[in-house]
Formats: C-alpha cells, sequence, structure tokens
C-alpha cells in the first residue's frame, strides 16, 4: 500500500501538448482544422479533457471526436457556434481519462473564419488529466496562427529565401505574367523579412498593367516644332497643338512644359484647365556650374478618347530677356510610343526707349552722346555718309553700359549717326 500510494504522488502530465496542423490563416475562407492532443505523462496520469476556445469572427460549423486514445473517444460538448469554447470529455467507466501516457488523439473541426477577420488568430487551449497523483493535472497554452495573405497567380520571385554575407548583394528576380488575367491594374506588395534588427521588414510594391493588344490608343502630335521667335518680356504669345487619338482605346497621360511655358486644353474654361493643371519642380546642375538651377515644368492630365482629336494652347511668357529652349513632354498610355517632344524656340525681349541722340564736333573728330535708356546694357553704334542711306546689318561699334558716349576719330566730309538701346545684345524692337 505505501508504495502504491508513492506511485500515486508521481502522476502528471507535465509535457503534454495540443498541437495543430496549420500556422496561419486566409481571412474569407471555410477550412479544416486538425488538432492533436499528445499524452506526456510517463506515469499512469491520463488524459480526460481537450477544451479549446475560438474568438469571434471564427464560426465552427462541425467539430469530430478526438479519436486515438486507447481508453476511448472524447466528444464535444459544441460542434458549431460563431467564438464558442467547446470542451471534449472522455472518461472510462472506472473515471480514468481516454488518452494514457505516450498517446495522441485527433479531432477536426470545420471552421469559416470571417472577411474581415484580421491580425493573428489566438486559439487558448487547456488540457486535463484524470487527477490521479501529483500536480500538474491540468496545462494550458494557445496555438497562434498568423495572417496569410491570398495567392498572387501573376506574380512569382525567385529566389525565395537564403542569405548574404556582410558586404555583398543578392539580385531576386520577379516574374510577371499575364495568362488568363482581365484586362487592368494589379497591385500587391512584397514583403522580405530579414535578422535586420533596424528594418527587418521591408516591403516592395509590384504594379502590372494588361492592356488587349486589340484595344490599344495609338497617339499623333502635330506640329512636332513651335517657333515663337521675340516676346516682349511681360507679355504673352500663344500657339496651338494637336492630340489626335487613331487607335480603339482611351487615350491617357500628361503634358507638361518647361519655364517659360504652360499649356491648357483649346476651349475649356479657366478653372477647368487650372484644376487639371500641377507644377514639379526639377533641380538640374549645369556641368562646371556652381549653383543648381531649378526648372518649373507645368502639367496637365491628358485624356482622349478613341477616335478624336483636342487641340491645345501653348502660351509663352517670358518674364526675362533671355531665350527659352526646351521640348513640351507628352507621356502617355501608347505603348508603342509612350513619349512625344514637341521642340520649343523662343526668346523674350525688352522694348528698350529710343536714344536721344546729340552729335558734337570734338579735337580728336566727333563724339556721339545719349541719355541713357533704362534696362538696357548695351549700345549699338550705326554709321551713314547719308541720312537716307544705308546704316547697316552690323554695328560699327558696341559701347557697354553705364557708358553714353563715342568718339569717331575718323574724320569724313559728312557722318550720320544711329545709336540703338539693347539689352545682352538682344537689339530692341
Amino acid at each position: 500500500n505505501l508504495l502504491q500510494a508513492a506511485s500515486a504522488q508521481e502522476k502528471s502530465i507535465a509535457g503534454s501538448t495540443l498541437t495543430l496542423d496549420t500556422s496561419s490563416y486566409l481571412p474569407g475562407t471555410t477550412v479544416d482544422w486538425t488538432f492533436t492532443a499528445t499524452n506526456a505523462s510517463t506515469d499512469v496520469e491520463w488524459l480526460r479533457d481537450v477544451i479549446i476556445s475560438f474568438p469571434a469572427g471564427v464560426t465552427v460549423n462541425s467539430a469530430t471526436n478526438f479519436v486515438g486514445g486507447s481508453g476511448g473517444d472524447m466528444t464535444p460538448d459544441v460542434t458549431s457556434g460563431n467564438g464558442v469554447t467547446i470542451t471534449w470529455h472522455g472518461e472510462t467507466s472506472y473515471g480514468y481519462g481516454v488518452i494514457k501516457g505516450g498517446e495522441s488523439a485527433s479531432a477536426t473541426v470545420n471552421v469559416t473564419i470571417g472577411a474581415s477577420f484580421g491580425g493573428n488568430l489566438t486559439l487558448p487551449w487547456t488540457l486535463n488529466g484524470d487527477i490521479y497523483g501529483s500536480e500538474p493535472h491540468t496545462l494550458s497554452g494557445s496555438n497562434v496562427l498568423t495572417q496569410d495573405s491570398p495567392p498572387i497567380s501573376w506574380l512569382s520571385v525567385q529566389p525565395l529565401s537564403g542569405s548574404i554575407a556582410a558586404g555583398q548583394s543578392q539580385t531576386i528576380t520577379a516574374y510577371f505574367s499575364a495568362v488568363g488575367m482581365a484586362v487592368g491594374t494589379y497591385e500587391a506588395m512584397l514583403t522580405i523579412h530579414s535578422n535586420d534588427p533596424v528594418n527587418p521588414t521591408l516591403d516592395v510594391s509590384a504594379t502590372m498593367d494588361v492592356w488587349d493588344v486589340s484595344l490599344a490608343p495609338e497617339i499623333v502630335v502635330s506640329p512636332l516644332a513651335l517657333d515663337f521667335g521675340g516676346v516682349e518680356v511681360g507679355t504673352t504669345s500663344v500657339l496651338q497643338f494637336t492630340v489626335q487619338n487613331t487607335g480603339n482605346a482611351h487615350l491617357m497621360g500628361t503634358i507638361s512644359t518647361p519655364s517659360g511655358y504652360s499649356v491648357s486644353q483649346a476651349g475649356a474654361k479657366g478653372f477647368v484647365a487650372d484644376a487639371q493643371s500641377s507644377a514639379s519642380l526639377a533641380v538640374k546642375q549645369a556641368p562646371g556650374a556652381r549653383y543648381a538651377q531649378a526648372e518649373v515644368r507645368n502639367t496637365l492630365t491628358l485624356s482622349v478618347p478613341a477616335g478624336e482629336t483636342v487641340t491645345y494652347n501653348l502660351t509663352f511668357a517670358p518674364t526675362a530677356a533671355q531665350t527659352y529652349p526646351g521640348n513640351v513632354v507628352i507621356s502617355s498610355n501608347d505603348e508603342d510610343e509612350p513619349t512625344v517632344n514637341i521642340a520649343l524656340t523662343g526668346s523674350g525681349y525688352l522694348n528698350l526707349a529710343a536714344p536721344q541722340v546729340t552729335v558734337q564736333k570734338s579735337s580728336g573728330g566727333v563724339t556721339v552722346s545719349w541719355e541713357p535708356v533704362t534696362n538696357a546694357n548695351c549700345y549699338h553704334i550705326y554709321r551713314a555718309t547719308d541720312p537716307y542711306g544705308d546704316y547697316g546689318t552690323q554695328p560699327f561699334a558696341t559701347v557697354l553700359a553705364p557708358q553714353t558716349s563715342w568718339e569717331d576719330t575718323e574724320v569724313l566730309p559728312m557722318a550720320f549717326y544711329k545709336v540703338v538701346a539693347a539689352f545682352e545684345d538682344l537689339p530692341a524692337k
């Protein structure tokens, strides 16, 4: 009797487990989960109860018995319901449990996981022994399932795992397939998990556009060059170009212009064009330049239905006396011609006043003087021997501001002079 009592005190279910055949789940799916209870008792304490709690949002549709214990099955007290707790119980006619030490028994539960369920899914569980012996007679734990992502049929990557030595790199190739995919835009997120302590996860976005080759836009732009010539600073000049869609699908994209130019749809109300337009800033560094020069490009949305033509106004508004080269850049969903450029030329000039000129004899010849002209940085001097004669196309002399006089040392029987104010060698209009 003393030996039997000592043996009874050693009984316990320490080390027993309840495992699940999956570690992840997908919201909005109905699946079978198989639970396995294993009795790790090294003596004769047997498992009598398995208790599992299902969270709200997980609906139990059916539950089988725990089968496998030599003492018989464990039967569930509940077999359906949302967020229910199920207790499987089994005992012999002598009150012992039914899963002996070293044995395992399994049950299958069919569940529906709500489409709005997200995050980790935790299933708390409890195992009860038949309480014949010392503690522990009860063990508790939980199975935690991580949320899975739906399979992406159109995207795959290789390799899926690996290691990278310090200072090295690894190329991961993404494969896109439009086979069996409907026309449209598909987006996915690739997540890279690593042992980087600062950035343990890194997301990389992936996008695929699927086109029906039998339905495609076709862009035709006219003209491909626009010359505004000289335009007075502070005023504007407008030229037009057209975008035609000769294809059988909607043409979409953007039209952007360089600094000094803006674009709008002809006939559209001003507030409509303004609502569609935006500005982006690009910084360009010229070779050898000390500072980067910022270029502001104005952008307008492009939309041309199949078979139609849209006319656009291009406005040139110089703010300084200089040349304004550049391109109108038209980017669209025309697959074989995604970018079309319109070459632009134009210059701004200052409308300078005519200098008031005085001519006087001097000891060395003739002195030509004039009143300074606002905004002029140089003066071109022309000479003729006849007041109605040919002054020529090239100046006889050029004087830089602020100088306002010039001496002609060549003595002629008769001479006439004309002075033209200019800015940066751009002649006044």
